[in-house]
């Protein structure tokens, strides 16, 4: 279930972000650069590259942790399955605060 929602989030924002990058291709052979559609075109586009990649970071954080409790119940806390997951999700953490700095 999970899976599904997250594929249909993926699908609809990466067909929204397409969609604009032709739209902005278009837009950059048709008109100088520096015009204000041009430049509000770049400043949508960069907003739905970041939404799209912190989606796509929220749901590996969640999947990540939901994994992370699930090996720790059956291993344990020590076991190297569970270190080496904790330290994945650690790491998208970090890039999802790093994202969230921009």
């Amino acid at each position: 279930m999970i899976y599904d929602n997250i594929q249909a989030n993926e699908t609809n924002l990466t067909m929204e972000i397409l969609n604009l990058r032709q739209v902005l291709s278009d837009s950059y052979d048709q008109n100088h650069p520096h015009n204000l559609e041009y430049i509000m075109l770049v400043n949508k586009l960069d907003s739905l590259l970041k939404e799209y990649y912190v989606d796509i970071l929220v749901n590996l954080i969640t999947v990540s942790r939901k994994n992370l409790l699930k090996i720790t119940e059956q291993k344990g806390f020590q076991h190297q399955d569970t270190i080496m997951e904790s330290q994945r999700l650690d790491e998208l953490i970090i890039q999802y605060q790093r994202l969230q700095q921009l």
